[in-house]
């Protein structure tokens, strides 16, 4: 019981982490455009883009789910 709720936690986790690096991506990609600078680049999007990567592999790892984990 107790394991069905963890991998319940990881699943809504993983796709809340996912919707949030998409989201980031296109606001990136949106002031970039907008200011036409790619100077522009933050430091906090490249680091949540990182947390969120290493996040997805530490769940793809967790589930055993090897078609996941190279993403």
């Amino acid at each position: 019981m107790v394991l069905e709720q963890y991998e319940a936690l990881l699943a809504v986790l993983a796709g809340a982490f996912g919707a949030v690096t998409a989201l980031a991506y296109y606001l990136q990609v949106y002031k970039i455009w907008k200011n036409k600078n790619v100077e522009d680049l933050s430091l906090p999007f490249m680091l949540g883009v990182g947390i969120s990567v290493t996040l997805w592999f530490l769940y793809g790892l967790s589930i055993n789910s090897y078609p996941i984990i190279p993403v």
